[in-house]
């Protein structure tokens, strides 16, 4: 057991503040990529959509032999 002065007391509080501006800097950081990564998930989901509908068989024309539309 050890017996804290009152600039013992201090010097622990302010480490202890730092120490939670540094978590909550860090908390902050991460739910920022957290959130990028969600929007950069949603746009990848999107285009992978996009890309999986077949447009060109909904499109095309069948032409005959001739070139004539049928």
């Amino acid at each position: 057991m050890h017996l804290l002065t009152p600039k013992g007391i201090i010097q622990k509080l302010s480490l202890t503040i730092h120490f939670l501006e540094r978590k909550q800097a860090e908390f902050e950081r991460i739910k920022k990529e957290q959130m990028e990564m969600g929007q950069q998930k949603m746009q990848l989901d999107w285009v992978k959509d996009f890309k999986s509908v077949d447009y060109q068989s909904k499109t095309r024309n069948p032409v005959t032999a001739n070139g004539v539309s049928a």
